[in-house]
């Protein structure tokens, strides 16, 4: 296929389903998809500064789901997986072989534009909620916090970047107590 003809199947199939409303207008479905990067309560910023290997949590598997409530507040749902790394630091102790993280979060959505003068397609949001976080054999609840953005480049297709930071408060030990904070990356889309 030419660059011509890929270029024109895209101008006309692009808009069929961008055909949307206004992002935050009550009622509204988002459906998200994105890069998870996740950081186990600083193990790897204290493993660069004690130059040790870096063993970074990347993940191409985190999908959300919003409904807005009204303009300004919508509930969001969250399903990531990770995998932690052989050698990885995880409570204290150094894995022998990798583990998998699964992680289900229900978060309150505070979208900023109405506070906010005219942003253009800018569009700033708070998080903040709870979630059940697995990782190998131990199961976690964790309370979260966080903001991020969408940038809007047609009324019904975006770009998300995001940074939830998740605490672990489940009576542990406090130097068993494994925070994390993930950055995400992705786009988002309006299914209705």
């Amino acid at each position: 296929m030419s660059f011509n003809r890929l270029l024109l199947s895209i101008i006309l199939i692009f808009p069929a389903f961008a055909f949307g409303q206004s992002p935050n207008k009550k009622g509204t479905m988002h459906f998200g998809y994105a890069m998870n990067l996740l950081v186990e309560d600083g193990n790897q910023f204290q493993a660069y500064l004690n130059n040790e290997k870096v063993y970074w949590n990347l993940s191409p598997f985190n999908f959300s789901f919003e409904y807005r409530l009204n303009e300004k507040y919508g509930i969001q749902s969250m399903f990531s997986s990770n995998l932690y790394q052989a050698k990885q630091k995880y409570r204290g102790l150094t894995l022998k072989k990798p583990i998998d993280i699964i992680s289900l979060d229900l978060l309150g959505k505070a979208n900023l534009l109405p506070f906010l003068k005219d942003t253009g397609n800018f569009d700033p949001y708070l998080v903040g909620g709870f979630g059940l976080l697995k990782r190998g054999v131990n199961t976690d609840i964790t309370t979260q916090i966080g903001f991020g953005f969408n940038y809007w480049v047609l009324p019904s297709f975006g770009f998300n970047l995001n940074s939830i930071y998740k605490l672990n408060f489940i009576s542990v030990q406090k130097e068993e107590r494994d925070n994390q904070l993930n950055f995400n990356l992705g786009f988002v889309y309006i299914i209705n």
